[in-house]
């Protein structure tokens, strides 16, 4: 089974409709935006939906007709093309925010730790969100290239890069936290 987005032209609605029952059907889990039980409901924020979808997809279907017109032109504006000379691997580093392209199989877990972030400010007074779990499991990865990039394109984020604790764990955030607004010009300070 395969998450699957199905992107189309207005137009073409009905052949659209008609793929993304013959997906489900089929055992995949689809996501087709006008569709009343899987797509994007009344009063839903759209664009943040279709955001979502697109990071957590595996695969996309674009539903081409003459009513696409746009494609040629928009997919040749686009350089997402991976380097040749370098390697998708990090080996045993974790995956960083400029390797998003290439991180995959963990877009529930980014979904779900974007979701709890997410929520409303009151539900989270006073929370910590922290991703625990054996060493060599991904949790850097998971956080760097997969929630942070999802993230950082949001408005109201502020995504500071990874620090490392050391002895003194408070201190050194602190002094990222501090770093980090002189720069976005708040006058704050360590103390």
């Amino acid at each position: 089974m395969a998450r699957v987005f199905v992107s189309h032209a207005g137009e073409d609605r009905e052949l659209a409709g008609r793929l993304h029952r013959w997906l489900v059907d089929e055992g995949h889990e689809v996501f087709l935006a006008p569709d009343l039980r899987d797509g994007i409901t009344v009063g839903e924020q759209w664009a943040q939906r279709l955001h979502d979808e697109l990071l957590r997809a595996e695969a996309v279907v674009c539903v081409i007709t003459s009513a696409y017109p746009f494609l040629v032109a928009a997919l040749s504006q686009l350089d997402t093309a991976w380097p040749a000379d370098r390697s998708p691997f990090p080996g045993l580093r974790p995956f960083d925010v400029d390797q998003c392209q290439v991180f995959f199989g963990r877009a529930d877990d980014v979904g779900r730790l974007a979701e709890l972030l997410r929520s409303p400010a009151e539900h989270a007074k006073g929370a910590a969100l922290l991703v625990v779990g054996t060493s060599g499991c991904g949790k850097s990865s998971l956080v760097r290239a997969g929630l942070l990039p999802m993230l950082s394109g949001e408005p109201g984020w502020w995504a500071l890069p990874p620090i490392l604790p050391g002895a003194h764990p408070v201190a050194a955030l602190a002094r990222e936290l501090a770093t980090a607004a002189r720069r976005a010009g708040m006058d704050l300070t360590v103390e």
